[in-house]
């Protein structure tokens, strides 16, 4: 073998090593999302952390299940800073169709995670709430798109004030909408 041979193959390996390495640092965290949480002021709300946190993170996949009333959240999470991991987190999702006539937001309930950092600094999580509008007539059957919003502070803290809500799908994830499947004999 010639040395213009073993150069040749040297780069493509160098150059298939760059291409993994940036896939790689591509679809890794941080996420494009921040979520910047005060510590509580009231005292009726528990404090969980003793400075405010922010914990990023990315929408893997967001799920509607007509048939069992249900949605389903999965985020990937990372914690950040030097401070003690929160205790938990409140996940609230909300889906709107931007087809819909009606114009409406429809939204999950919010749901606690426990100890989301138990294992390390980076967790994948799936917040299960029960769709209570899934069984409303006249309701969508397709064509979701879904906004999360967490906080480490408390369900409330992690709702979206009525001037908030954003109907367009820049920014907003893609839903699967789960169904029945019928079979005909």
């Amino acid at each position: 073998m010639d040395v213009l041979t073993k150069l040749a193959r040297v780069a493509v390996f160098l150059v298939t090593l760059g291409v993994a390495v940036a896939i790689t640092n591509y679809y890794d965290l941080p996420s494009r999302t921040i979520i910047k949480v005060s510590e509580p002021t009231s005292a009726l709300i528990p404090a969980f952390n003793s400075s405010s946190e922010s914990v990023p993170y990315k929408a893997q996949i967001i799920s509607l299940d007509f048939e069992k009333q249900k949605c389903f959240t999965t985020l990937t999470i990372k914690r950040e800073g030097s401070g003690p991991p929160p205790d938990r987190l409140w996940v609230w999702t909300y889906f709107f169709a931007p087809d819909d006539r009606s114009q409406k937001i429809w939204a999950s309930d919010p749901v606690e995670i426990r100890e989301p950092f138990v294992n390390g600094d980076k967790a994948i999580i799936t917040a299960t709430a029960l769709c209570g509008w899934c069984a409303e007539r006249g309701t969508p059957r397709t064509g979701y798109y879904a906004r999360v919003q967490i906080s480490t502070e408390s369900s409330e803290a992690s709702r979206l004030a009525e001037e908030q809500t954003n109907r367009g799908i820049l920014g907003a994830v893609p839903v699967l909408v789960q169904s029945a499947s019928r079979t005909t004999r």
